[in-house]
């Protein structure tokens, strides 16, 4: 029995999912009805190595509520007049569908993260959470996938900022291109789609490699995740990747670009740029 009265429930964003098994409820950033008596477990059993948290951008459940009930026992979502209106039968058709539900017969499908290769995306962890929380996903600085279909993994894992260990609050600084040998693609066997990274193929010809080199690339899902900014700094003991100093590029607000390139303050010269090059 989920609840006895109203007040057993509530209305509750999604914020993780299981991967190595179809989930039930919701999808991931949804909002459901949940109890105070029985919680339900979105990992739905799975570890936190396989059960990735999300950082959902809106209110799901704004304007939502949560009720009981009473001849079931089930907590049921209350999300607008129109549903609260809703004739009788409607109503005891959902409880009915509600409480057949199992895991062994998912309400969902399962999970796709892509159709495409080009909405798998490599990205490098720039924040972890404090050491008394169980990491998930890869480790500081190293690089992972991201699809674009699903929302942002959540580096800090729910956590405040003031908890959360972020390599641009520290002294800690990523290898840029940790991801620069790598790609996301699409992994459509058995039916589903999943984003996974693999190693990038190496071409051997030498004019394609002083190409690759001189590109940066950065993250993104929209065109508003990026925007046109000078290079006011660059390293002094490494080779110059991408624009030099005073150059314009496109940024990424989701990965933005190092522009000292792993190196220090000691050793990463700061320009006075006399003119915007990315004025057009």
């Amino acid at each position: 029995v989920e609840c006895t009265t109203d007040q057993d429930c509530f209305p509750r964003i999604r914020s993780r999912k299981p991967t190595l098994i179809p989930f039930t409820k919701v999808d991931m950033c949804e909002c459901y009805a949940d109890s105070n008596l029985v919680p339900f477990d979105e990992c739905e059993g799975e570890g936190d190595d396989t059960c990735p948290i999300s950082k959902c951008a809106g209110d799901a459940c704004e304007g939502s509520s949560a009720v009981c009930d009473t001849n079931v026992g089930v907590c049921n979502l209350n999300a607008s007049l129109s549903t609260a209106n809703s004739t009788e039968a409607d109503r005891n058709e959902t409880v009915a569908e509600t409480a057949s539900t199992s895991v062994t017969e998912p309400t969902k499908a399962a999970e796709v993260q892509c159709t495409q290769d080009a909405e798998c995306i490599p990205i490098i962890r720039k924040s972890i959470p404090s050491p008394d929380t169980p990491l998930v996903g890869v480790e500081l600085c190293s690089c992972y996938v991201q699809s674009s279909l699903e929302p942002l993994f959540d580096e800090c894992q729910g956590e405040d900022v003031t908890t959360c260990q972020m390599t641009e609050n520290s002294i800690i600084s990523c290898d840029v291109m940790a991801c620069d040998e790598k790609e996301g693609y699409c992994n459509t066997e058995g039916g589903g789609g999943v984003c996974e990274l693999r190693e990038l193929e190496v071409d051997n010809d030498e004019d394609d490699n002083v190409v690759n080199a001189t590109v940066i690339a950065t993250a993104c899902n929209t065109s508003n995740d990026c925007f046109p900014t000078m290079r006011d700094r660059v390293p002094s003991n490494q080779d110059v990747i991408g624009v030099g100093s005073c150059g314009c590029y496109s940024d990424s607000k989701i990965d933005p670009f190092d522009e000292c390139q792993g190196e220090a303050d000691a050793t990463c010269a700061t320009a006075s740029c006399v003119e915007d090059s990315c004025m057009m």
